[in-house]
């Protein structure tokens, strides 16, 4: 029997299990082999706290997770929510897991200073974990900013702004407004301030010609009537010159900037010129075969037909004297007529035609927007 001591190398990770092998000569030469383990020491325990959502809502719950990966399966705690020296809540807790939700609720107040978290989370093995976090909620109230108009140095450039919230009352009225723009690089380059007393309106700032062309931080601090402050923050591009000018509803960029838009607007107002001028085109050949058929059939009928077939009833012509009347018309015609026949197209119907069909009755027009006269 004897006691054996061993000094591990410092490079051995000591977190780690080993395992030792021991072999025993004798003074006979035999020999024994043995085997064992080492175990290593245990690994420090972490515990993760996260908020969900990251900014709460005042008046409503967020989750605050536990998360121990390399724990044993078992988390208690104890937690409370402070606004300054105000306990807001609090509460204990355990499971039987390496995570953990706990939901907590944010109460409804006006906090002059953003409330804090504070939970104690101990692990299987002992070992007490104190975190805090300061807790960011969203604001009761905000406002809503924006630009109506593009920003264009020496010019004007109007803008809007809503006040928007929950259980709001006088003391939100926005009484001041500064707005500050500033250069990429952190240099103030233009202010101005606006006074009031309402939770919405417009207003305008004028940019100084001086101010170069480029990209700028524009800072929008809203004071309210009870003294605190709420702060807008964009990117705004400054112009050297206007995008463009309206005309008739249709943006025209500067010639540097578009000169194909400028042709292709020059083509659309070239297009609907044309196409203008073939309606009208249109519309007058309709109402020229609109008359043509108005004279040649309901004119023609109802002025000439009717009356001369009432007038054949009324005198009773009888067949003899239609006969020497045709034998009559037939003679005029095949001698040439008169000086009227001989200025007619025979040969067009619109102009010239028997009416009706056999009767020896001849009728002509100089053109179709003429009446019908009897050739006597």
């Amino acid at each position: 029997s004897g006691e054996l001591k061993i000094s591990l190398p410092e490079s051995v990770n000591p977190y780690l299990d080993h395992t030792i092998q021991v072999m025993a000569v004798s003074e006979f030469g035999e020999t024994s082999l043995d085997i064992t383990e080492l175990q290593g020491l245990p690994q420090a325990q972490t515990v993760d706290l996260y908020i969900s959502p990251t900014n709460p809502t005042i008046g409503e719950k967020f989750d605050v997770i536990l998360s121990n990966p390399s724990g044993d399966e078992w988390l208690s705690w104890e937690w409370q929510l402070l606004a300054g020296s105000t306990v807001l809540g609090s509460d204990i807790g355990f499971v039987e897991a390496n995570s953990a939700t706990i939901p907590v609720e944010l109460p409804l107040a006006q906090y002059t200073s953003n409330p804090v978290f504070q939970i104690t989370v101990e692990t299987l093995d002992g070992t007490i974990h104190d975190i805090s976090r300061t807790i960011v909620p969203l604001p009761m109230r905000t406002v809503t900013f924006e630009f109506q108009d593009s920003l264009v140095a020496g010019k004007d450039a109007e803008f809007e702004y809503q006040l928007e919230g929950i259980f709001l009352n006088q003391m939100d009225n926005i009484q001041k407004i500064d707005l500050l723009l500033y250069s990429l690089a952190g240099t103030l380059v233009h202010q101005e301030q606006f006074f009031g007393n309402d939770t919405e309106g417009k207003n305008e700032i004028l940019l100084p010609e001086s101010i170069n062309p480029g990209t700028y931080n524009v800072i929008v601090r809203f004071t309210f009537a009870d003294g605190t402050e709420y702060s807008h923050i964009e990117t705004a591009q400054v112009l050297g010159e206007p995008e463009g000018i309206n005309l008739l509803g249709l943006t025209i960029p500067p010639l540097m900037m578009g000169l194909d838009t400028l042709l292709v607007i020059g083509l659309i107002a070239h297009a609907v010129v044309l196409h203008r001028r073939m309606r009208a085109s249109d519309d007058d050949e309709a109402d020229v075969v609109d008359a043509d058929d108005k004279y040649d059939d309901d004119d023609f009928t109802d002025e000439f037909t009717m009356p001369l077939l009432d007038e054949l009833d009324t005198q009773q012509v009888e067949e003899t004297e239609v006969d020497d009347f045709t034998e009559e018309t037939s003679s005029f015609t095949s001698q040439g007529g008169s000086n009227h026949t001989n200025t007619i197209d025979v040969s067009n119907p619109d102009l010239y035609q028997e009416y009706p069909a056999g009767s020896g009755r001849y009728w002509s027009r100089n053109s179709v927007e003429d009446e019908w006269q009897l050739i006597e």
